[in-house]
């Protein structure tokens, strides 16, 4: 009977912290500062993108004010060109009465 192969065992991810009290508070300090710092730059990660996101949106917003403008701008024009084909309508009228 061929021999069994050992199980393998799970790697433990845990640290071991060092042995005196000065050590310890100095490893925990360090961890403490690392998380401070990754938090940091996570915060900073977010505050850029917001900044970037809030400049999409005013381009945006300015964009769609110009769109306005310019819908409103048309507008006008089109009322413009509808008073002059009634006037227009309203001289041939008048001519086809004349003749």
């Amino acid at each position: 009977m061929p021999a069994e192969k050992p199980i393998p065992r799970a790697r433990s991810k845990a640290t071991l912290l060092p042995a005196n009290k000065p050590d310890i508070i100095q490893y925990i300090n360090k961890k403490l500062e690392q998380q401070a710092n990754d938090n940091d730059r996570h915060f900073k990660a977010q505050h850029d993108q917001l900044l970037d996101l809030q400049q999409q949106n005013n381009n945006i917003l300015t964009e769609s004010q110009n769109i306005i403008l310019e819908n409103k701008k048309l507008q006008e024009q089109v009322h413009q060109l509808l008073t002059e084909k009634e006037a227009f309508i309203k001289e041939l009228d008048a001519a086809r009465v004349l003749i």
